[in-house]
């Protein structure tokens, strides 16, 4: 990725809490952090009618069916 475009990428509103989350996560014992907002370009209509159904999906389908994984990744996990 160029450097410019990902200067541009930071300045979005979205960005400021990936960093944030990243150190929280860290400070309260986890490897893994899950980010699903900021890479979708909310000036397209089509794309965010397509992440927010997908999100949806995905949410729905995972809380019918959570997974197993170690307890240091996932507090909620089985």
């Amino acid at each position: 990725m160029a450097v410019e475009e990902r200067d541009e990428i930071r300045q979005r509103d979205g960005y400021g809490k990936i960093p944030w989350n990243c150190e929280q996560a860290q400070k309260d014992g986890y490897e893994w952090l899950w980010v699903n907002t900021c890479c979708i370009d909310k000036r397209s209509s089509a794309e965010l009618s397509e992440a927010i159904n997908s999100m949806y999906r995905w949410y729905y389908e995972n809380a019918m069916h959570p997974p197993r994984c170690p307890r240091s990744m996932f507090s909620h996990c089985e």
